[in-house]
């Protein structure tokens, strides 16, 4: 399992999203923490910038793998309207 560290940014986003739907997002980063490489089609790595993306619903959560220190960090957690500006 990856540890998962997430940016003050993040954190105050997803302190922002409706209760149930916080839960979701919550429980969906831990199961990709446990095995980021396990085929899941809602991930998709971002073109040449290093960030992959996992979808939840209208929800979109960009962090970045970190295989030597096994690290996940969370970068954004943000509505799909405003996640590829």
């Amino acid at each position: 399992m990856f540890t998962i560290d997430i940016t003050k940014s993040a954190m105050r986003q997803l302190n922002r999203i409706p209760s149930n739907t916080k839960q979701t997002v919550i429980r969906k980063i831990h199961q990709v923490a446990i095995d980021p490489y396990a085929p899941n089609n809602n991930i998709k790595s971002l073109r040449r910038s290093g960030i992959l993306r996992l979808r939840i619903g209208d929800w979109r959560v960009l962090y970045t793998i970190d295989n030597e220190s096994r690290k996940m960090t969370v970068i954004n957690i943000l509505p799909r309207g405003r996640a590829y500006r």
